[in-house]
């Protein structure tokens, strides 16, 4: 019986981390989705909110602007307290995703697209220390690669697929998607999987393992 316990405890662990970079990879998602949302579909978008076509794409314009201005500083965030800034990355990614179903106007808008502005330089240089502190070394390149594929797989569905739901929607359903798949990243990796344990025990440097 007690030699089972370990075994259990290994295979609820693996679990725990499937599920958290399942997470992971959907919020990456999001963040680049959100960033170029209204890019095709710009000139309706100003139409419905009653501002200059340049507005909106001031609203795309953020993210590049502030990874400039955070990628040196999130980096040695992540590494003095990799638990703490790697999960604001993911809060305020979530933010900026689920906020927009809350009111349709230039400003709000605006200011959630700040928030995932924000929060991107600390998911995207969460890359590697993630991979290094949750997966052995033969498994790191392929994390880290899966990542980065979703970052440019949310990109090319935003792009993608923006007209077309606004043809069939307008702005709530171009928008709806991206926040649902949010929201399910967010779930999946903060909420379950950092309280029950796959971050269990880490401090400021991280945590190691060899899943």
């Amino acid at each position: 019986m007690s030699s089972g316990m370990p075994n259990k405890a290994i295979l609820n662990r693996v679990d725990r981390l499937m599920i958290s970079t399942i997470g992971f990879i959907l919020i990456v998602f999001s963040s680049q989705a959100i960033w170029v949302t209204f890019s095709p579909i710009a000139t309706y978008v100003a139409e419905d909110l009653g501002v200059e076509v340049e507005l909106v794409g001031f609203l795309a314009v953020t993210y590049p602007v502030f990874f400039l201005l955070l990628t040196i500083p999130s980096g040695i965030l992540l590494d003095k307290d990799f638990k703490r800034w790697f999960l604001f990355g993911v809060v305020t990614t979530f933010i900026s995703a689920f906020g927009r179903l809350v009111s349709i106007n230039y400003l709000w808008l605006f200011s959630c697209q700040l928030a995932g502005a924000i929060g991107q330089p600390f998911l995207l240089n969460a890359f590697v220390p993630y991979a290094s502190q949750t997966y052995s070394e033969e498994k790191r390149p392929r994390m880290i690669s899966i990542l980065s594929l979703s970052m440019y797989l949310g990109t090319v569905y935003a792009l993608a697929t923006g007209t077309k739901l606004y043809a069939m929607g307008g702005i709530r359903l171009v928008i709806l998607p991206i926040s649902v798949i949010s929201i399910a990243g967010f779930f999946a990796h903060s909420v379950w999987c950092w309280k029950d344990g796959v971050y269990k025990g880490c401090g400021e440097k991280g945590c190691r393992s060899n899943g």
